[in-house]
């Protein structure tokens, strides 16, 4: 009887430290400085859409890829909040620092929206494989509101090293989130400051 009571105290033991585990809670930030300069009130508006996400990002547990096939789900590291506004967020803050003269606006807006433009991002994967290798994919799109019409946009896939830890991969993601803003700004400076369109 005392075996069958010990066996049962070591098989619950690793439920109750996994139920008593602390949790940890990381969000992207942006990393690009609008520095302490004073700016104008634009009235150039570009809205920042919602941004689309897979369905795997959606968790609320922090997942990154382990293989071609494979996930790992971590339940104990969580994202503070919707991966999705998170990225919509910090977008909007660094294409606001970027470019100071234009005012982003972020989805949910009250309509109408006096805006010209509207940028919309899609993000098909953000991975890590182990190694110390971050990856972010999917493309975006900048539309003039008034017509529907696609202005420009263009798919991409970028890599940056970062550490194991979930910290240093928030950390990367935020910097390809900055480098997809810088790409995105420069082609609102090349199409709509000079009203050229592809």
């Amino acid at each position: 009887m005392r075996y069958i009571k010990s066996s049962i105290a070591i098989l619950l033991l690793p439920l109750l430290s996994a139920c008593s585990g602390k949790s940890n809670y990381y969000r992207l930030q942006p990393t690009i400085d609008n520095g302490t300069k004073s700016r104008a009130i634009s009235t150039k508006v570009i809205g920042v859409a919602e941004v689309k996400v897979p369905d795997y990002l959606e968790s609320k547990s922090i997942v990154l890829s382990s293989g071609k096939n494979r996930v790992n789900i971590f339940e104990t590291e969580n994202w503070a909040g919707n991966p999705g506004k998170n990225i919509q967020s910090v977008l909007r803050s660094d294409l606001s620092a970027i470019l100071p003269g234009y005012t982003f606006v972020s989805y949910p807006w009250n309509e109408p929206l006096m805006d010209d433009n509207r940028i919309y991002l899609t993000i098909t994967g953000m991975d890590s494989e182990k190694g110390g290798v971050c990856h972010i994919d999917g493309r975006w799109s900048l539309v003039d509101e008034k017509s529907g019409r696609v202005v420009t946009g263009r798919e991409f896939s970028y890599s940056q090293k970062c550490g194991d830890d979930i910290d240093s991969i928030a950390s990367s993601y935020s910097d390809m989130i900055a480098t997809i803003s810088r790409d995105i700004a420069k082609s609102i400076k090349r199409n709509i400051a000079t009203g050229r369109r592809r």
